[in-house]
């Protein structure tokens, strides 16, 4: 996970109100936005990436912000 430690990210989220399924779901998001970027996979279940549509830059931004505070994943709810 790039560095980013699981334990550490669901003790923020507990602390920051942020369900254990939410936490999860930013991690595993994450991990999709920068496997298609490393696969260079420009649709994932038949939709644009986040890469392809935005750019490697905004794409790799939003990986790390879901990977680092896992209340980001609210604005994806």
């Amino acid at each position: 996970m790039h560095g980013i430690n699981l334990v550490s990210l669901l003790s923020r989220a507990k602390r920051d109100g942020i369900s254990t399924d939410n936490a999860l779901d930013a991690t595993e998001i994450a991990q999709q936005i920068h496997d298609d970027i490393e696969d260079q996979s420009a649709t994932r279940r038949g939709r644009t990436t986040m890469w392809a549509k935005w750019g490697v830059p905004q794409a790799l931004n939003t990986g790390d912000a879901l990977l680092t505070d896992p209340k980001v994943i609210e604005l994806y709810l």
